[in-house]
């Protein structure tokens, strides 16, 4: 429910550009909030406590998932593609936000339970 809020929350805010930006950011905002929920899924503890850097292999899935998904957003004949509009370094901004408040909001639960 989280992401799908913060992917929801990210396609309004950005709705004032157009609606092919907005498409633009909830799909952004989406693929890199669930590349984030893989690294906290590893374990039922928060992240703080089993480690960052334990599983390798988590964070080498990471990074070429947050790899591509820029390579989507950044070449033409991707974007073509996947019908997404370009987006500019300070829009991603916002996609960084709404992703990163998603994994805060779930570790916090993690903590409390």
């Amino acid at each position: 429910m989280v992401i799908g809020l913060c992917t929801m929350a990210s396609y309004y805010c950005s709705l004032k550009i157009n609606t092919l930006a907005a498409s633009t950011f909830a799909f952004a905002t989406i693929c890199l909030s669930r590349l984030l929920h893989g690294l906290s899924s590893r374990n039922e503890k928060p992240i703080y406590q089993i480690g960052l850097f334990s599983n390798k292999q988590s964070i080498l899935a990471f990074l070429i998932g947050t790899f591509l998904l820029h390579l989507v957003l950044y070449i033409p004949l991707l974007q073509k593609v996947f019908l997404i509009e370009k987006v500019s370094l300070f829009q991603m901004i916002p996609i960084y936000i709404f992703s990163l408040l998603s994994f805060f909001l779930i570790q916090v639960k993690k903590c409390f339970l």
